[in-house]
C-alpha cells in the first residue's frame, strides 16, 4: 500500500474454519472501478493519500495524542508497508467445508464474495454467508460476476423499482450494465447515461430503452421514478444530474463512489429521497453476519448479501442476465499484473477475469519457505509465532530481532498473504497457516502466541504438549476449565510466560526499589483511561475476546499481585449501571486485598477524554508516595519533596522478551512462576464473579466460568 506495486506471490493456503469453506478458485473478477481506485490510492504519495483520506489523517492525529508521535509514525509506516490482497468476487469448487458450513460439501460449485475472502488467489477461505451455490447451467466464469451482480441487485432493491417504472441509470460501466439488465428483467423502462458511445450501445444491446450523454438536453427524460447512480468519480455532477432527472418525490440511489457535495435546491424543491446502496446488501460490514455466519431471519430481512447473490445466480440460470459481452479480458493468474495494467490503461476494459489451473489446490503446500534457515543451536533459541498483528510486530518482534541468539523459524497467521509478508519483513525462515507445521518443527524451541484471546489457552496447551516453551499475550485463558486443562498440560520443565509486561518496566523496578525502603502495608491506586472501543470490536465477543475485564483489566490485576508480593485474597468490584454489558464492563472499579494489609484499587474507565494520559499509578507506603505516569515518567514524593525517576521509560516489552529467552537458554524457571500466572488469571476471573454476585470474592473459590 506504500508504492502501489502489484505482486504475484506464493503464500500458504488458508485453513478451513468451522463456519465456512475452503474453495479452489476457477475464476476471479477484477472490479474495474473499485480495484482501479485501490491501486491509484496506493500509488499516491503520502501527501496525496492524506488529501484523499482526511478521515485517516484525523485518526493518525488522535493516535499521536494517545500513544505518542514515535509510536504513531511507526504504526503508519507499518500500515503503508502492508501487502493487501485484492479482489472480492470469485467462483470455484469447495475442497473442504467446516463442520458448521450450512450444508456446503466438497465438490460444490460456489460463487464467493467479500474483500479479504474472495480474493485473487488459487485457494481462498470464505465464510458460509458469503458463499452461494451455483445452479446447474451457470458456468464458473459467469458465476465469478456474482458479487458485482449482488451490488447491482441491491441498488435496484434500494430504488424499489416495480413493473412499468421509468428508471435512469447514470454510469454504464460493469455495475451499470448489470443494473440495466436487472431492471429490464423486472419490467422497467430504462434510460442509460454515459460519456462512452461504446458503453451506451452495449446498454441498448442489453435492452435499455434509451441512452444519452450527460451533457445532452435530456428532453423528455425528466420525471424518472428513480435514478440509480452507478458512476465512479470524485465529481458531484452525477448526483446533480440525478436530481434534475428525478420526478417530484422520486428517489435517487447512489451505488457508485461519486462526489456527494449536493445542491440542496432540487432535492428540496422536488422532495427527492436520497438513498445510498451499501455494497451487496444487508449483512455487509456486520461481523456477526459475515464472519460468524449468523443469518438474518427472512421474515425481517428478506434480502441479505447471500440472498442477493442467489437471486443473481437465478437470473443467470434463466438467461435473463447475460455476462458474455461483459467479460472483455481473461488472464491466467501468473499474468495478473498485466490484467491490472489493463484496467489502469484501457478505459474500455470492463469484466477482467483471472483464471486458475484446475489442479492448483492439490499442489499448494501449507508451508512456504521464505529464506534458508540457519536453525537453532545450543547457543540460540528457535522462535516461532502464531499470530503477528500490529501489536506483535510493534512490541515483540523488534526485541527478538535485536538478539543474535534468537532465530525466527516460522510464523503462522490466518491469512497466507499476511504470513508471507511478516516472514519476509522480519526474517522468518518460513510461513504457514497451519499451527501443526510450527508445533512439529524441530527447529522451533519456543512459540509466541499473539492471536485473539479466545484461542490462547488451547494453543498454549498444544504448545506445551508439543514440548515447546510458550510466550502468550494476555490473557492466559477465558474460562476456568481452560486453566484446568493448562494445569494438566504443564510439564514443569518448560518456560511459560504471559505478556504481563508492566511488571517488567524499568519504572516499575524503580518504584518497588523506592517503597521497599519503607515498611508497612502498600496501598495502590491504578487509574486507567482505556478509551472506547467500537461496539462491534472483537474483544466484546465473549467467545473471541472475552470482554474488556478478562482481556485488559487482567494486566492491572497482575500488576497489583506483583507489587503486593502476595496472593490476592479478596476481590470486590462495582461497575456502571447499564443493560449493555459492554458499557458496564468498560467502566469498573476493582478493590483488591492481600496479605500483610496490602490493598489496592483499579479504576478502569472507557468514557474519558483521549487527551488524558492512559495510565497513572500511585503507590503509598510508610509516608512515601511513588507515581508512574503512563510508564513515561516517574515521581517520588518524600519528606515534602518531589523528585523525578532517573530511569528509562517503557512498558516493559523488551525486558519481558529478554527474560523469556534468557530463561530458556539457562534452563531455568520463567520470570513468572506457573502458580503466579494461574493466580493472576483467577483473580481476574474473580472481578467478573464479584460483579455478577454483587459481593466480594476469594479468587481461589472461583471455580466456574466468570461469565
Amino acid at each position: 500500500m506504500n508504492t502501489g506495486d502489484l505482486l504475484v506471490e506464493d503464500v500458504p493456503p488458508p485453513r478451513v474454519e468451522s463456519r465456512g469453506c475452503v474453495v479452489a478458485n476457477a475464476f476471479s473478477l477484477i472490479s474495474p472501478g473499485t480495484e482501479r481506485n485501490t491501486v491509484q490510492m496506493a500509488q499516491k504519495s503520502l501527501a496525496g493519500k492524506a488529501r484523499a483520506r482526511p478521515d485517516l489523517v484525523k485518526q493518525v492525529l488522535e493516535s499521536a495524542k494517545r500513544e505518542g508521535i514515535g509510536a504513531t509514525v511507526a504504526k503508519v509506516r507499518d500500515r503503508l508497508d502492508t501487502i493487501k490482497p485484492v479482489g472480492y468476487s470469485s467462483a470455484g469448487v469447495v475442497v473442504e467445508a467446516g463442520v458448521e458450513a450450512n450444508g456446503f460439501r466438497p465438490g460444490d460449485r460456489v460463487a464467493c464474495a467479500g474483500g479479504g475472502y474472495a480474493v485473487h488467489a488459487e485457494v481462498v477461505y470464505v465464510p458460509r454467508n458469503l458463499c452461494a451455490r451455483i445452479p446447474d447451467g451457470v458456468s464458473l466464469d459467469d458465476a465469478a460476476f456474482t458479487t458485482l451482480g449482488a451490488i447491482a441487485m441491491h441498488g435496484v432493491r434500494q430504488a424499489e423499482a416495480v413493473i412499468g417504472d421509468h428508471v435512469v441509470v447514470i454510469g454504464l460501466g460493469l455495475v451499470g450494465q448489470l443494473v440495466t439488465q436487472i431492471l429490464k428483467a423486472a419490467g422497467c423502462q430504462v434510460t442509460g447515461i454515459d460519456l462512452n458511445d461504446q458503453r451506451c450501445q452495449l446498454a441498448v444491446d442489453y435492452g435499455s430503452d434509451r441512452v444519452a450523454k450527460p451533457d445532452d438536453e435530456h428532453t423528455g427524460l425528466q420525471g424518472a421514478d428513480s435514478v440509480i447512480v452507478a458512476a465512479s468519480t470524485s465529481d458531484s455532477g452525477p448526483v446533480d444530474l440525478a436530481a434534475r432527472l428525478c420526478r417530484d418525490r422520486g428517489r435517487v440511489v447512489v451505488v457508485g463512489a461519486v462526489g456527494m457535495e449536493l445542491n440542496r435546491e432540487p432535492f428540496y424543491a422536488k422532495e427527492i429521497e436520497l438513498r445510498l446502496s451499501r455494497s451487496y446488501g444487508p449483512g455487509r460490514y456486520d461481523p456477526q453476519y459475515e464472519e460468524q455466519g449468523e443469518d438474518y431471519p427472512i421474515g425481517y430481512v428478506r434480502w441479505t448479501e447471500q440472498r442477493n447473490m442467489l437471486a443473481f445466480l437465478d437470473l443467470l440460470k434463466d438467461k435473463r442476465v447475460s455476462i458474455e459481452r461483459l467479460a472483455t479480458h481473461r488472464y491466467p493468474v501468473d499474468q495478473a499484473g498485466e490484467a491490472y495494467r489493463q484496467i489502469q490503461d484501457n478505459r474500455d476494459a470492463m469484466g477482467v477475469l483471472i483464471e486458475y489451473p484446475e489442479s492448483a489446490s492439490a499442489a499448494v503446500s501449507s508451508r512456504v519457505v521464505v529464506q534458508a534457515s540457519t536453525g537453532s543451536s545450543k547457543d540460540s533459541v528457535g522462535i516461532g509465532f502464531i499470530g503477528a498483528g500490529n501489536f506483535a510486530q510493534a512490541n515483540l518482534l523488534p526485541h527478538l530481532k535485536s538478539r543474535s541468539d534468537a532465530k525466527l523459524s516460522c510464523v503462522v497467521t490466518r491469512s497466507g498473504g499476511n504470513a508471507r509478508q511478516v516472514a519476509k519483513k522480519n526474517g522468518f525462515a518460513s510461513c504457514s497457516t497451519d499451527v501443526a507445521d510450527l508445533f512439529s518443527d524441530e527447529g522451533t524451541d519456543a512459540v509466541f502466541v499473539a492471536t485473539r484471546h479466545g484461542t490462547h489457552a488451547n494453543l498454549v496447551a498444544e504448545g506445551l504438549r508439543s514440548g515447546k516453551h510458550v510466550f502468550v499475550e494476555k490473557p492466559l485463558a477465558l474460562r476456568a476449565e481452560e486453566l484446568s486443562d493448562l494445569e494438566l498440560a504443564w510439564p514443569g520443565d518448560r518456560v511459560l510466560q504471559v505478556g504481563f509486561n508492566r511488571r517488567f518496566s524499568p519504572l516499575t523496578t524503580w518504584a518497588l526499589d523506592q517503597i521497599g525502603q519503607r515498611s508497612g502495608p502498600i496501598s495502590l491506586l491504578y487509574r486507567v483511561n482505556a478509551g472506547p472501543l467500537d461496539p462491534l470490536h472483537w474483544i466484546h465477543d465473549p467467545e473471541e475476546g472475552g470482554g474488556r475485564i478478562l482481556g485488559e483489566v487482567c494486566h492491572f490485576v497482575d500488576f497489583a499481585h506483583f507489587v503486593f508480593g502476595r496472593r490476592i485474597s479478596r476481590v470486590s468490584a462495582v461497575s456502571s449501571r447499564s443493560d449493555d454489558a459492554r458499557i458496564a464492563r468498560g467502566n469498573v472499579v476493582v478493590g483488591l486485598e492481600s496479605g500483610e494489609g496490602h490493598s489496592g484499587s483499579i479504576a478502569y474507565f472507557d468514557s474519558g477524554d483521549a487527551g488524558l494520559e492512559k495510565e497513572r499509578i500511585e503507590l503509598y507506603r510508610g509516608g512515601m508516595t511513588v507515581v508512574i505516569d503512563d510508564f513515561r515518567r516517574g515521581w517520588l514524593y518524600e519528606n515534602g519533596r518531589k523528585s523525578p525517576a532517573k530511569v528509562q521509560a517503557g512498558k516493559g516489552f523488551k525486558e519481558e522478551v529478554d527474560l523469556f529467552v534468557d530463561a530458556i537458554k539457562r534452563g531455568s524457571q520463567g520470570p513468572i512462576s506457573f502458580e503466579d500466572l494461574l493466580h493472576s488469571t483467577r483473580a481476574t476471573f474473580a472481578v467478573e464473579a464479584s460483579l455478577n454476585a454483587g459481593a466480594s470474592v476469594d479468587p481461589d473459590t472461583v471455580s466456574i466460568d466468570p461469565s
